[in-house]
């Protein structure tokens, strides 16, 4: 497999028309479910993120929730992705949208690596470029989130920075800070470095590159300023402090954010190379990928033959100096582990992708004077073969789609007016609002502790929730349903033991523990909620029932909820 012939001009445009259709091929198998089957939603995050924004479309949907409100405040909500969905709306549902977006987006990045590829070292490089892209992009399933936008617009951002059009630069720092306010920190520090350079012991600046840098801190600051330093809200109120964190258990193993590991660099490495049970391809794609990209820097190190201007190599700078940063300054920077998320990985492949036939031809070199190699031309290019084709082969899984579960269920629940409250276990509430479009008292996926006052309430609810759907006095539901005005509450018969076999849903602490107690303290006397007398069942599915909650007390009838 001789590669001379594919770095020839007239092999650029096929090779970049077929990176870009591969692309699209690749993210389509991913995401041609979502938008096929029924009920079925991209990314559980559809449920957090994206739900609410079916607003702009019906105005009357999600009125006065507190939910609702966290989930559109700066902290989660960016500017620019919200404004995207906003124009899109008019065409298209916002979870519609959710899917198509990666549509797009996929081979956009695949374009704009190609154009890096080829302006770094040649058409092999680019090539090989989105031939890495594209595994990550199988495990990791990008839906049209904010996190989304990081490789298409860094991608870009490292292109013309090379480029030196620095206008276009200044343009997509702006972008990325109203779309994620993470990569515009990393690129920043990336276009800072770029700008300062050593020569003969003397610290010279690129004054030229400095004024746009100034110009595009003016214009982020501007944009990014009423969001982050004039957006108030007493419903939420501020947001945690570090101090405050360390003592809460929900952001510590076994919490719903859990943040504090044994140590910086154990967090660090942890996050690079994400061990966990749902990205077990991704995992074993980042070591495959970490490990041929040391081996590449190992052999190269002495001999100087990269191929990687320093832009590119203050990538993993600026990507692990925020890291640091955002340590420190917890969460006022948000998740450190974003910062290297992507970044990381992405230098890593350009290192693959430039140097790996370079790295190789020296193997060759010290395998032939050792005879335990023959000479041939083709050696180089099947090595980069075999790892191109290795990683596809570490990723490889069936398309998935997250399907809402008791489709009757959500669908009579839609049929409820627009302005009713609706009580729930919090796992199975998370589909309510994006399947029902209904509003809920609290579900898991909210129950995020970054605003004060917000979590404090989302707290009590919690709390609340699980002392009345655990009861074993039917009293204290019904001053459950009329403390916070409840309409409708579902309810789950599995959550309840069966001969002595308790069964709980993941919950996250504080609230294992604390559901675990309620329910060995009150079993005995049996659970009020599985008879209810001041409410009648409405609707059922299964082991789940909805039950239409009496707004007078005083004519409550035993309706058997079974």
């Amino acid at each position: 497999m001789d590669l001379a012939t594919l770095n020839r001009p007239p092999a650029t445009r096929p090779l970049l028309l077929g990176s870009v259709a591969f692309a699209f091929f690749v993210i389509l198998t991913r995401k041609l479910g979502a938008l096929i089957v029924p009920n079925a939603v991209i990314t559980k995050n559809v449920m957090l993120h994206i739900y609410w924004m079916r607003r702009f479309q019906d105005p009357d949907l999600f009125q006065n929730d507190l939910l609702t409100e966290f989930a559109a405040s700066p902290f989660f909500a960016k500017k620019g992705l919200t404004t995207l969905y906003y124009l899109a709306s008019y065409l298209v549902d916002p979870v519609t949208f959710c899917a198509v977006l990666p549509l797009i987006l996929v081979p956009f990045t695949a374009f704009y690596l190609f154009r890096l590829g080829r302006l770094i070292k040649d058409n092999v490089t680019a090539s090989s470029l989105v031939l890495l892209y594209l595994p990550m992009i199988w495990a990791r399933d990008p839906s049209g989130l904010q996190r989304d936008f990081v490789l298409p617009l860094l991608v870009p951002f490292l292109y013309y920075l090379l480029r030196q059009r620095y206008g276009i630069v200044v343009l997509l720092l702006v972008l990325e800070g109203l779309f994620y306010p993470v990569i515009f920190l990393v690129s920043l520090g990336v276009f800072v470095l770029s700008i300062v350079e050593l020569t003969e012991k003397r610290l010279h600046v690129d004054r030229k590159k400095a004024i746009y840098l100034v110009a595009s801190l003016a214009l982020a600051f501007a944009l990014l300023a009423p969001d982050y330093l004039g957006y108030r809200n007493e419903r939420l109120g501020p947001m945690v402090t570090r101090a405050q964190t360390l003592q809460m258990p929900e952001f510590h193993d076994g919490g719903h954010d859990a943040h504090f590991r044994n140590s910086v660099l154990d967090y660090l490495v942890w996050n690079l190379l994400p061990e966990n049970k749902e990205r077990p391809r991704y995992t074993r794609f980042l070591g495959l990928l970490y490990g041929s990209a040391i081996a590449v820097v190992a052999t190269l190190w002495k001999g100087k033959r990269w191929h990687l201007p320093r832009e590119i190599i203050a990538l993993p700078l600026s990507a692990v100096g925020m890291f640091a940063v955002a340590h420190l300054f917890w969460p006022t920077f948000y998740h450190p582990s974003r910062y290297p998320e992507l970044a990381v990985p992405l230098f890593a492949m350009i290192v693959v992708a430039a140097d790996f036939l370079t790295a190789v031809q020296v193997w060759a070199q010290f395998g032939r004077r050792n005879e335990f190699i023959p000479h041939s031309s083709f050696i180089p290019g099947m090595l980069l073969a075999g790892l191109l084709l290795s990683s596809y082969v570490l990723v490889w899984k069936k398309p998935i789609v997250y399907v809402c579960p008791s489709p009757a269920l959500h669908e009579y629940l839609a049929t409820l007016p627009r302005d009713v409250l609706i009580a729930g276990h919090p796992l199975d509430m998370n589909w309510v609002p994006t399947c029902a479009r209904r509003k809920v008292l609290v579900d898991d996926m909210h129950a995020v502790a970054f605003y004060q006052n917000y979590y404090r309430e989302v707290r009590q609810r919690m709390f609340d929730f699980f002392n009345a759907y655990y009861a074993s006095s039917p009293d204290t539901i019904r001053q459950f349903t009329e403390k916070y005005g409840i309409d409708y509450l579902v309810v789950d018969k599995t959550d309840f033991p069966r001969g002595g076999l308790v069964v709980m849903k993941p919950l996250f602490e504080p609230f294992r523990g604390y559901v675990r107690q309620l329910i060995a303290r009150n079993a005995p006397a049996g659970f009020a909620i599985l008879d209810y007398p001041y409410g009648e069942v409405a609707a059922r599915s299964k082991d789940r029932f909805v039950i239409k909650v009496f707004r007078s007390t005083s004519g409550a009838v035993h309706k058997g909820a079974g």
